[in-house]
């Protein structure tokens, strides 16, 4: 005679809803009430609302970055002015470091093969490139970076 078994109590899940998430600026409390407000008050809402998260900077006519031709005919930007508080502080150590591990990246990946540009491949083949190029392999390079995409004809 065969024996039976209980089948197990399938239990019903409890219903997980999304918790509401904060508000990251007024703007967004306004979205709840859209359809009894009109496009400018919305609009003025937007910009007046969200002001506080705006860094001030200085006005386009006083922003003139400086742009200069060393004697190796190399162009030279000079950034434009930022307040202390928001510089990172990066010392002349940090600064002489930082060029030696990039002169260290770019030796070692200079001369190196740099793959394809088909599909997204060129994310990965543009930089090898590039790097190429800095160290002094510069008809190659260019030929690389200069050449027709591979997929040209499906775009």
């Amino acid at each position: 005679m065969p024996v039976l078994r209980k089948m197990p109590v399938l239990r019903k899940m409890p219903v997980l809803r999304k918790m509401p998430v904060p508000p990251r600026c007024p703007f967004h409390l306004t979205l709840k009430i859209i359809p009894l407000l009109s496009n400018a008050f919305v609009v003025a809402s937007a910009v007046l609302g969200c002001t506080h998260q705006v860094i001030p900077t200085a006005p386009a006519l006083q922003a003139k970055p400086v742009i200069s031709r060393s004697v190796s005919d190399l162009i030279h930007i000079e950034p434009l002015p930022i307040a202390t508080k928001y510089r990172n502080q990066w010392t002349p150590e940090l600064e002489s470091e930082f060029w030696v591990r990039a002169n260290q990246a770019i030796q070692y990946y200079g001369g190196k093969g740099y793959g394809n540009n088909y599909g997204e491949n060129e994310k990965r083949s543009y930089p090898y490139a590039m790097f190429d190029f800095i160290v002094g392999n510069r008809e190659k390079a260019l030929e690389f970076l200069q050449s027709e995409d591979a997929q040209a004809q499906d775009n």
